[in-house]
């Protein structure tokens, strides 16, 4: 039932994201309420506009096919996991979503992204220590796609130099990734790699 509801969300059927809406919005509404106990947090913060904040940007994501969810309760997690942090800016709620598995490693993935976009350093060095193994292709993919942006600080090499060993790799996903992270990278040594 579940997995048939999210093939008519990522269709675009108006109905199915209704259901989905009247289905879980109670349940990311009261976690996003015992999240945001603190009096300071409930006077800047609604619980119903971050969890339509938290809907509408589900939404947009599962129509572009950035999410795979096995089980409802992934999804709603991880929305209101994603809520709480953009509205706190709390580093022990990304670390707990790195620390939680989850079937398409969508939690890690968001970690990885959120790092990125705040504490580029620790991103940077995350997504090299995932590149040396351990981690399925999921977040390989998402670490390689970061980098191309991360870059190297200034006088070191080792996101370029993992980058291209990645592009000489036969998995299709993370070489193509490679790719496109060297190209955003911008540095003419990339152009042997590519060619």
């Amino acid at each position: 039932a579940f997995a048939n509801l999210m093939t008519r969300v990522r269709a675009g059927d108006a109905q199915a994201a209704e259901d989905l809406v009247r289905q879980f919005e109670p349940e990311i509404r009261r976690t996003i309420r015992v999240k945001l106990s603190d009096s300071r947090m409930n006077r800047v913060f609604d619980s119903v506009d971050i969890c339509q904040s938290v809907l509408a940007n589900f939404f947009v994501r599962t129509a572009a096919g950035q999410y795979e969810f096995q089980e409802p309760r992934d999804v709603l997690k991880l929305r209101a996991l994603q809520a709480l942090v953009y509205a706190t800016a709390d580093e022990k709620l990304v670390q707990r979503a790195w620390d939680t598995d989850s079937f398409d490693e969508s939690f890690r993935k968001f970690a990885l992204g959120w790092w990125s976009d705040h504490k580029a350093d620790k991103a940077r060095e995350l997504c090299l220590d995932v590149l040396q193994g351990g981690y399925n292709e999921p977040v390989r993919v998402e670490a390689i796609r970061r980098l191309g942006a991360l870059k190297d600080k200034v006088g070191e090499r080792s996101v370029f130099e993992a980058l291209t060993r990645v592009a000489n790799e036969s998995s299709f996903g993370a070489k193509s990734a490679a790719f496109d992270s060297l190209g955003r990278y911008g540095d003419p040594a990339a152009i042997k790699t590519l060619t």
